[in-house]
């Protein structure tokens, strides 16, 4: 009978310094997540975000508005991605319009899914995020184009919504067909900041960090449905961070209609390499890219292009 007793003591000791260990891990956790306009494109990451200054296809709106008067594709883009690190999933669509020469409009629709790719018992963290996207671009000079994106941004839990509203600023210039230079300022207006505590998600407004890039593009041959090789180097200033971000990444074409893709990204402390391919027609190009390492986002990215129109032309050099 003592020894039952004794047993029934330990069991009841160890479940309530079970307790105690749980609770408190339980009730401090607390996951963040602020929003901010997607690094969009497959083939953008693939170059490890060294894009500012590759007027390829409507992607570009995103990472520099004033490369759209030298589009080298005008297809009709539609992205996928999923960032297993914050449990997000993003689709994008994005269509550029030649208003005339040296003229040119872009517009973007992103829907991006919070805390729907995996799920946990109690842990309510779901958001739906919209955003809205224009971008203007106008030839100044020959070779030289300047131009603005405008993006609106409305998230959405299952107790609140909010709006943010940010927009960006850029510089292309492109002596020539085999080399382009590009600058942007981005991060300016505000963003989202999601917070959950197991129990609720919470909304709340916050100023986005502005950032300054400014990069460089070496294409060779030159023309376009030629090219088997390209490299692209950037650096990036995130204001009120210290350091600088160093990207640089290359697209090589082993056939025709297939090219393998490379880049390094180096922040502070920081190392992380991305890799992807691509399948390219005259009429359709696919497009993977992947970032493997745990210590950055754990990424894919899919984006398929559909020709629909005359590509739209640079004005002669």
């Amino acid at each position: 009978m003592e020894v039952e007793l004794k047993l029934q003591y330990r069991a009841w000791f160890s479940l309530l310094c079970t307790l105690m260990l749980w609770i408190p891990i339980r009730s401090q956790t607390i996951s963040l997540y602020s929003s901010r306009p997607v690094n969009v494109g497959a083939r953008a990451a693939g170059f490890a975000e060294a894009y500012v200054t590759d007027a390829y296809d409507a992607n570009s709106m995103y990472w520099n508005p004033a490369a759209l008067v030298y589009l080298q594709r005008s297809s009709i883009v539609m992205n996928h991605s999923q960032e297993r690190i914050i449990n997000t999933m993003n689709e994008n669509i994005a269509v550029p319009f030649q208003i005339r020469r040296g003229e040119a409009v872009a517009i973007g629709l992103t829907v991006n899914h919070v805390g729907y790719i995996e799920s946990s018992p109690n842990f309510d963290f779901h958001v739906i995020q919209y955003g809205y996207d224009i971008v203007y671009s106008r030839e100044v000079v020959p070779t030289v184009s300047v131009g603005a994106g405008l993006g609106v941004r409305y998230a959405k839990s299952t107790t609140a919504s909010l709006w943010g509203v940010s927009s960006s600023m850029g510089v292309f210039y492109s002596p020539s067909q085999e080399i382009s230079y590009g600058a942007v300022l981005s991060g300016i207006g505000s963003g989202i900041l999601y917070a959950s505590d197991r129990t609720t998600t919470s909304l709340s407004s916050e100023n986005l960090p502005r950032s300054l890039q400014a990069g460089a593009t070496l294409r060779f041959p030159p023309t376009f449905s030629q090219t088997f090789f390209t490299i692209s180097v950037a650096n990036e200033k995130v204001f009120g961070q210290d350091g600088i971000r160093y990207k640089g990444g290359m697209e090589l074409f082993l056939f025709k209609v297939l090219a393998l893709r490379g880049g390094y990204i180096v922040e502070p402390g920081l190392g992380s390499a991305r890799f992807g391919f691509g399948i390219r027609t005259e009429r359709f190009q696919l497009d993977y890219a992947i970032s493997p390492s745990k210590q950055t986002d754990r990424a894919y990215h899919v984006s398929a292009a559909f020709t629909l129109w005359n590509r739209v032309e640079a004005l002669p050099r």
